[in-house]
């Protein structure tokens, strides 16, 4: 039987259990997905169970993906690249080979959304790893410059010097938007928030004040998720600019990883359908 797990702290509320579960009964495939809650001190326990035949695979979450990258005998060039593993696969050889499908998630996602970059400019707000992933996905399909919004400057700054090409800090987020073609909401606000949630409604009037600053031509990709329409997403959606939920980036990350580990092709899709019926 199949064995899979999701390294993290705190991951109870994660999806990847039911999307797993979901690419599995699609291939007929007996398995189980495991939640595993891991202290910073403990991220080489699970790793090295990973190398005695534990698992067949581990997903790594925050704030372990720069850690585990530390860990790991090999890594592939995105997860080089990026400093940063989410998916880890025992090789042939007996190697742990670190690996990022975030990046070409993402970079999926943007081509879905927007089919080219070239020439044109990108905000994205947030500079943690999903926020370097959206970055390097948006240069390597020809953003003519990345724009880097973050609520403190020091983790942009190192975001942009670990990335090298059209990269730049923003503070003027109203300028930024202004001539953006896309904009990429990369940081966790709002996510998990329902509608009826108290406190969605402050969240999509802050969503509302930024984004009414973009060009009517412009796009959001947000990579946050919840049960219904994300703050970004709803306020996209009343000053009419085309957009994409998170949950789309999720299970098409997901899909990759699953084939890394099981040399199974499998269709993002029902995972994307059983993420959201995870939450309801």
């Amino acid at each position: 039987m199949l064995h899979f797990a999701l390294v993290g702290h705190p991951v109870a509320h994660s999806l990847s259990p039911p999307m797993h579960r979901a690419a599995m009964h699609g291939l007929q495939l007996a398995g189980r997905y495991t939640l595993l809650d891991v202290g910073p001190d403990d991220i080489e326990d699970p790793i090295r169970e990973l190398r005695d035949g534990a698992y067949n695979g581990l997903n790594v979450t925050i704030p372990h993906k720069v850690a585990a990258a530390i860990h790991c005998d090999r890594l592939t060039s995105e997860a080089a690249r990026l400093g940063a593993v989410n998916t880890i696969v025992l090789g042939e050889d007996g190697m742990i080979e670190g690996h990022n499908t975030d990046l070409p998630a993402v970079q999926a996602c943007i081509e879905e959304l927007m089919g080219e970059l070239s020439g044109k400019n990108v905000t994205i707000l947030g500079a943690g790893g999903a926020a370097r992933a959206a970055a390097a996905a948006s240069m390597d399909l020809g953003a003519k410059q990345v724009r880097i919004h973050n609520r403190t400057r020091d983790r942009a700054e190192e975001l942009v010097y670990d990335l090298d090409g059209p990269i730049v800090i923003v503070d003027d987020l109203e300028s930024a938007l202004s001539d953006s073609a896309l904009i990429i909401h990369a940081t966790p606000f709002g996510m998990g928030l329902a509608s009826d949630d108290e406190e969605y409604d402050e969240a999509y009037q802050v969503a509302q004040q930024r984004l009414v600053a973009a060009p009517p031509e412009a796009k959001l990709l947000d990579l946050a998720y919840g049960p219904t329409d994300t703050p970004y997403c709803a306020a996209a959606i009343d000053l009419e600019i085309e957009n994409q939920g998170g949950l789309n980036m999720l299970a098409r990350q997901a899909a990759m990883s699953f084939e890394l580990w099981t040399g199974h092709a499998v269709d993002w899709k029902p995972m994307r359908t059983a993420a959201r019926r995870a939450l309801g």
